[in-house]
């Protein structure tokens, strides 16, 4: 599974990506308040992996990655 986070506004510069791997819905609950409805999703994961984008300041533009991850199953670092 992925989830993808961009910058807002005309440039859509993805600058934080999760990627989650052996994944199983552990939670799912449903809800209202004032009449706005809710959805709560809980995730388990095996793996999990990070990666930021760093923005320079000169341009906006992407100026290299941090990568990190944790292998839960194995209970060490994931690359």
């Amino acid at each position: 599974m992925k989830l993808v986070v961009c910058r807002a506004g005309s440039d859509k510069l993805k600058y934080y990506e999760v990627v989650l791997e052996e994944v199983l819905i552990a939670d799912y609950a449903q809800s209202a308040h004032a009449g706005v409805p809710t959805e709560i999703v809980q995730l388990d994961y095996g793996r999990i992996k990070t990666t930021y984008t760093r923005q320079q300041r000169v341009d906006g533009g992407a100026g290299g990655n941090v990568t990190g991850g944790w292998d839960r199953i194995a209970n060490k670092k994931f690359a």
